[in-house]
């Protein structure tokens, strides 16, 4: 029996502009639902989560968590996000930093924000993981600061085998993040899940050393 957690679940198969097709949600949608324990989904955007139920509304397995995850320096237990109305309706990018959103949409776009409850990754790991658990795949997305997750993030302490996160935006932490992969023993395995191609996948090797 396996774990999957999607950090930045969005609206899961239901956005129409993407065609229906979210990366994570075809993959373990396609495996048999026995082999499947539990689905952990966590998106930071409420307006998102309607769709997201509808989504998994199939799989009594699946979990929502309507928090946001922050780097360490972040140390309030609450943060704010933002998004545009142009991305509606479906807001696939909800982002803790104003600029990356007007990356997206330009720097006159109109921004809207709501605040939300977060925590680190760490954090979200000791509390809704068990030392035993397996966790199958690991997928991040989380608008601007995958370079930051990734680096902080415990492999360690968690039992995963695969972990997909968004390369695209690593810039100067790409070293870095590529020599936490080699440290915790995890090989790169090609592109992973995101249908857009914008994912790196790497998977855990016993055997190195």
């Amino acid at each position: 029996m396996s774990i999957f957690i999607q950090v930045g679940a969005g609206a899961g198969d239901q956005d129409t502009r993407l065609k229906n097709r979210d990366g994570f949600t075809e993959y373990v949608k396609s495996l048999d639902k026995s082999s499947v324990s539990r689905i952990i989904l966590i998106e930071a955007n409420p307006l998102n989560v309607p769709l997201l139920i509808e989504c998994w509304k199939d799989y009594p397995q699946a979990e929502i968590h309507t928090i946001a995850i922050v780097p360490e320096r972040h140390t309030a237990k609450g943060v704010y996000i933002h998004y545009c109305e142009k991305d509606g309706p479906n807001y696939q990018v909800t982002s803790v930093y104003p600029e990356h959103i007007k990356k997206h949409y330009g720097e006159d776009a109109v921004l809207k924000k709501i605040f939300v409850g977060c925590m680190t990754i760490n954090e979200f790991n000791a509390l809704h993981l068990k030392q035993n658990d397996f966790v199958k795949l690991y997928s991040l997305d989380i608008e601007g600061l995958d370079g930051d997750i990734v680096l902080e993030i415990d492999l360690k302490k968690i039992n995963c085998e695969y972990l997909s996160f968004e390369y695209i935006s690593l810039g100067k932490q790409e070293k870095d993040v590529l020599k936490k992969m080699r440290d915790n023993n995890y090989i790169f395995d090609g592109r992973g899940i995101d249908v857009c191609g914008y994912d790196w996948l790497f998977r855990k090797d016993a055997g190195l050393v």
